[in-house]
């Protein structure tokens, strides 16, 4: 690594495509190795045996597990989600007592459990899936572009090379819009996309993810029941029907033990705080900061000129009044040292050929050769 290079990695995006695609995704990670764990070396559930000398305590933990899991709630509490019975005295847990269908109870499947594990490794792909599509549309271009000014200071070019680098970047510059319209697309589906995690998790849990914050805070400092039981209870029933011998129905009853929603309850009330986080980091950034980058072009001016100083006044002007071709320069400023961006600035205006090259077919680099050879005085 060279002793110019400012950073020890080029950045080509900023801190929200961090904080999506790298922060969340290791959260999400660790998650996913708690999770699954949990379910696929451990017990995720552990059920009583339920009497049965034709029903083993695996086959009935196995059932449970796939289909026959559920809490018991009285429907005429006000509030079907509202566990009014005493720990206790009218249950063993809150959701676990005796099912009355005809006096009134509902019973609440509980299915989350199994699917945590597949829908965490699914929101890995969807937080990597807008930088992917940057690094595509993108190409490569500007990183490679910044890889090479970081390599060496741009008068430690010389000759053919020292050319060609500058117009590689002028290059850049005037394909500024395009990068810079699927930069800001690539933020507007971080935006959407967070949106829709939190509104999925919200109908994937019944309703209860999108208040839980709010409603876990409440709980610490009441008596009611923890909202996080309500969400993945840690002890279930479970009823098994079979036909005996004389051809009658047959129901087995137990208790299930749910070790596994422990870990779930803590992975989503941790989810919930940081989705809100995020989401309101990127409100800020997407449609305040960035709709303020795009309409003000005083500001992006005042941003190149604090990293260039002396660099001329009227260039920096030009550039900044196109946001695209401010962005790739911001870009690049960002990954340079000031100094040696600013030498950079000082070449790029005096590279007139670049224009007269895009935008008339009949001039070719050989107009501007002398003997041969181009006449870099003048650069």
């Amino acid at each position: 690594m060279s002793v110019f290079s400012s950073r020890s990695s080029t950045q080509i995006d900023n801190y929200i495509f961090k904080l999506h695609s790298t922060v969340t995704i290791v959260i999400l990670s660790i998650c996913i190795v708690f999770v699954g764990m949990k379910q696929y070396f451990g017990d995720p559930i552990e059920c009583l045996n339920a009497g049965s000398p034709q029903l083993t305590q695996a086959q009935m933990q196995h059932f449970c597990w796939m289909d026959g899991a559920f809490t018991s709630v009285y429907k005429y509490s006000g509030d079907p989600e509202c566990l009014a019975e005493v720990t206790g005295l009218d249950n063993a847990c809150p959701g676990a007592k005796s099912y009355h269908p005809h006096k009134g109870d509902l019973e609440m499947p509980q299915k989350h459990s199994q699917w945590v594990f597949y829908i965490l490794c699914i929101q890995c792909i969807l937080f990597y899936a807008p930088k992917y599509l940057w690094k595509r549309r993108e190409a490569g271009r500007l990183q490679d572009l910044i890889d090479k000014l970081k390599d060496r200071h741009i008068l430690q070019y010389e000759g053919l090379d020292r050319f060609l680098l500058v117009q590689d970047t002028s290059d850049v510059v005037l394909l500024g819009d395009e990068l810079y319209s699927w930069f800001f697309f690539s933020e507007l589906l971080y935006l959407l996309h967070i949106v829709m995690e939190i509104f999925f998790l919200n109908a994937f849990l019944d309703g209860k993810f999108l208040l839980l914050g709010f409603q876990w805070f409440q709980w610490l400092n009441s008596d009611n029941i923890d909202p996080l039981i309500r969400m993945f209870p840690r002890l279930t029933k479970c009823s098994f029907h079979k036909y005996g011998t004389s051809g009658s129905l047959e129901t087995y009853d137990t208790i299930c033990f749910m070790p596994l929603n422990i870990v779930n309850e803590k992975v989503f009330v941790m989810l919930w705080f940081w989705f809100m986080a995020l989401l309101l980091a990127t409100i800020y950034h997407v449609l305040i900061y960035r709709t303020f980058i795009i309409s003000e072009s005083w500001y992006r001016m005042e941003r190149l000129a604090a990293v260039a100083p002396t660099a001329d006044t009227s260039f920096l002007g030009e550039i900044s009044e196109h946001p695209g071709r401010w962005f790739v320069m911001n870009t690049i400023a960002y990954n340079l040292k000031p100094y040696f961006f600013a030498d950079l600035l000082d070449k790029l205006p005096k590279d007139h050929y670049v224009e007269i090259f895009r935008y008339d077919p009949k001039v070719s680099m050989k107009d501007f050769l002398v003997d041969g050879k181009v006449p870099f005085s003048s650069f």
